[in-house]
């Protein structure tokens, strides 16, 4: 059986900023009443889903908390709206496009070192040196020197896991990859350093945006 990291990964995206949009969707059909439960049901929902991912998250304990929050204010308010004010307060979002597309960036970040490189037969200098590398792509993106291309394929590796077995991804495939980013990074001269992305600073103005009046 296959299965896509990129799917795994995209689980952020969505959460983050994919499942604001599906709120419009849902406003545009159905009966009142049944709308505004699929708002309400659909907040609480994107909320635990987010909390869930952050369990097996590699963010520090300050991040995960922090991102938490900041999901659980925003369910808050998306409840407390009626659907004419909601649909009033999405309209906020077009001026945090840049945010959510960067936030969407880094949840394929993340990924890759949450799901692919633990899930890699490599040695564990190696796969530490694979985590180096996704950082200082991190770090290129927020300093608009480094952009990803979600459409590359090389984005798109697929674990494989036969009766049951852990998935596996492709040793060579991933370190071919890590080449190209690592060439990229260096080309960008990025600092060979640790560097945390602050999602929950990023998240925190987009859900501040969003709840402006």
């Amino acid at each position: 059986m296959e299965q896509e990291q990129q799917g795994n990964g995209k689980k952020w995206a969505m959460g983050c900023c994919g499942g604001l949009i599906l709120f419009m969707l849902l406003l545009g059909g159905g009966g009142y009443y049944g709308a505004n439960w699929a708002k309400d049901t659909a907040a609480t929902a994107m909320r635990e889903g987010i909390a869930k991912t952050l369990e097996d998250s590699e963010l520090s304990e300050e991040q995960s908390t922090s991102i938490n929050a900041e999901m659980e204010r925003l369910e808050s308010a998306l409840q407390s709206w009626g659907l004419i004010e909601t649909v009033k307060h999405m309209g906020n979002l077009e001026h945090v496009q840049t945010e959510m597309g960067t936030i969407g960036f880094h949840a394929i970040l993340l990924s890759y070192g949450q799901y692919v490189l633990p899930h890699t037969a490599m040695p564990e200098e190696e796969r530490q040196a694979g985590r180096r590398i996704i950082q200082r792509f991190a770090r290129g993106v927020d300093e608009g020197t480094l952009s990803l291309n979600q459409n590359d394929k090389a984005w798109k590796l697929d674990g494989k896991s036969k009766n049951g077995e852990p998935v596996e991804f492709d040793v060579e495939e991933v370190r071919s990859h890590l080449a190209q980013l690592k060439a990229q990074v260096d080309a960008a001269e990025i600092p060979d350093e640790a560097y945390e992305v602050d999602l929950a600073n990023k998240l925190r103005t987009i859900v501040d945006t969003l709840l402006a009046e």
